[in-house]
């Protein structure tokens, strides 16, 4: 089971200046699950909380969600 973030690739956010983007792909390097904060308009310090989006279910969109709250996600969507 994935971990939020070490089981993540960490970069600078490509578009918004001064934030973090994680990104966890699948075996087949589709992206599943980006995670983003730090940045003017992003619901989200990059520090401690964080937003969420996952790419398979478009809908899903955690805003302000610490590592505990993303790694339950994953723990139950996982299940």
């Amino acid at each position: 089971m994935a971990k939020f973030p070490q089981d993540f690739e960490q970069h600078a956010h490509p578009v918004v200046p001064g934030a973090v983007h994680y990104k966890l792909y699948d075996t087949d390097g589709n992206r599943l699950y980006s995670v983003v904060g730090g940045g003017m308009g992003l619901y989200g310090d990059g520090v401690t909380t964080f937003e969420m989006f996952c790419d398979t279910i478009g809908d899903v969109v955690l805003s302000y969600a610490t590592a505990d709250d993303i790694n339950e996600y994953l723990e139950e969507s996982q299940e």
